[in-house]
């Protein structure tokens, strides 16, 4: 999960003034970065109040990148990486572009569209560069969070969600971040807590919150509600692999087998990629009995 904001209203603010942003007044300039600021939800909440760009052009940039990666195809991850990319040619000092973009090459790894080593370095690369930027930009320790995660660095991981909250305590996305962190440490009871607090600060990202929220059913063995929110997370999102691929292991142990495969062909459709060989290799447990429990699922589900 990223950032959310509103093309729209940026565009329609940028029409309005019909003029070229170095060649406004103070007063008005002010007021723009005031709309700007707006423009953000909750996720990028920050403890001060810095500006995220001072480039009218890298903003609207990125937020079309923004609108794009919500929709989690390769397609739109690759456009969406694109418009980043373009966003900090405007503005080298974009941090939140920066981070932005890290978060293009790490979905294109951890769902395997891209799954080379290079991918996961630059991902990496561009999440520290955003936090040496912008040390109190949530979205860049939220990031920097999740590459130790699937470093298993859990101690790390836990310590950067930690600071993203710190830096934007109203962050939903710092939050979540967090609740995934618990999650593959062993502490879905935690994860859960964590959900609940995300929801509270941003409750309109119910299919973001449906997967980690089923994630932590799924490991207390309370598979019935697992099924319930996971559904509820392909509906909101049809294209995010991780729901298909869990949702799949609560079926079928519930001895919904025939939904189990069809959950199962889905994620494989989303990406063609995935192996079992990548994802024992990949997926950050800490306990190694519980990556053991989904292999063998996937295993008897079709991965291969």
């Amino acid at each position: 999960a990223v950032i959310a904001a509103s093309e729209t209203k940026c565009r329609g603010y940028k029409s309005e003034v019909d003029i070229q942003f170095f060649d406004l007044q103070d007063e008005v300039t002010n007021e723009i970065v005031a709309a700007l600021e707006m423009t953000l939800g909750p996720d990028d909440a920050r403890a001060d109040s810095k500006p995220l760009t001072g480039n009218m052009d890298a903003y609207d940039s990125y937020l079309q990148g923004v609108d794009l990666f919500h929709n989690t195809t390769r397609e739109n991850n690759l456009e969406s990486r694109r418009l980043f990319d373009a966003a900090i040619t405007l503005d080298p000092g974009f941090a939140a572009a920066h981070a932005a973009l890290s978060w293009t090459y790490f979905r294109g790894w951890v769902l395997q569209w891209e799954p080379g080593p290079e991918t996961f370095a630059r991902a990496r690369e561009l999440a520290l560069k955003a936090v040496e930027i912008d040390p109190g930009l949530p979205n860049a320790h939220e990031i920097l969070a999740s590459i130790y995660l699937w470093q298993k660095q859990h101690d790390k991981a836990r310590q950067a969600a930690e600071t993203a909250i710190k830096v934007g305590p109203n962050s939903a996305n710092a939050y979540r971040t967090l609740a995934d962190i618990h999650n593959y440490s062993g502490n879905p009871t935690a994860a859960i807590e964590a959900v609940e607090q995300a929801r509270r600060r941003n409750p309109n990202d119910a299919w973001l919150h449906g997967w980690d929220l089923g994630h932590s059913h799924l490991l207390l063995g309370e598979l019935d509600k697992a099924v319930a929110v996971l559904e509820e997370c392909v509906a909101g999102n049809p294209n995010f692999l991780p729901a298909y691929a869990y949702l799949g292991v609560a079926y079928h142990e519930l001895g919904r087998d025939d939904e189990a495969r069809a959950a199962t062909a889905k994620a494989l459709e989303i990406s063609p990629g995935l192996t079992i060989e990548r994802v024992a290799q990949r997926l950050p447990y800490s306990n190694t009995k519980v990556l053991d429990r989904m292999i063998e699922a996937w295993r008897t589900l079709g991965l291969t």
